[in-house]
C-alpha cells in the first residue's frame, strides 16, 4: 500500500501574558462576562475557565455560574464604587451610577 510520511513540528508555546477579559467600567446593573485569556508566544489567544472573586461585592457581585457561559464569571455592578476581580490576575472594574 502507500507509505505516508508524518513530520510532526511539535513546538512548546510559552505563554507571553494571561489578562482577565471584561469590562474597567460599568454602570449599575450592568451584568457582564469576565473571560480568562492567555496569549502565547506565537500570537495565538485561548481563553480559560475562570472563577474570579470580587474584593467588594456589595459594589461588584459575582453570580452564580451559568450552563451557556459555564467558562466565565458573570458579574452584575450592584453600587457606585471601585471592586478588583481576580482569580490570580487582577481586572479593576469602576461603577458609575
Amino acid at each position: 500500500g502507500p507509505s505516508c510520511a508524518i513530520t510532526a513540528n511539535f513546538r512548546l508555546l510559552r505563554i507571553v501574558r494571561t489578562w482577565l477579559d471584561g469590562p474597567s467600567t460599568m454602570q449599575v446593573g450592568d451584568v457582564s462576562a469576565i473571560s480568562l485569556i492567555s496569549e502565547y508566544d506565537d500570537g495565538s489567544r485561548r481563553p480559560y475557565i475562570t472563577r474570579v472573586q470580587s474584593s467588594n461585592p456589595a459594589v461588584v457581585q459575582v453570580l452564580p455560574v451559568s450552563q451557556e457561559q459555564y467558562d466565565k464569571s458573570l458579574v452584575k455592578a450592584i453600587a457606585p464604587g471601585t471592586a478588583a476581580l481576580q482569580d490570580f490576575v487582577i481586572l479593576n472594574v469602576h461603577v458609575v451610577p
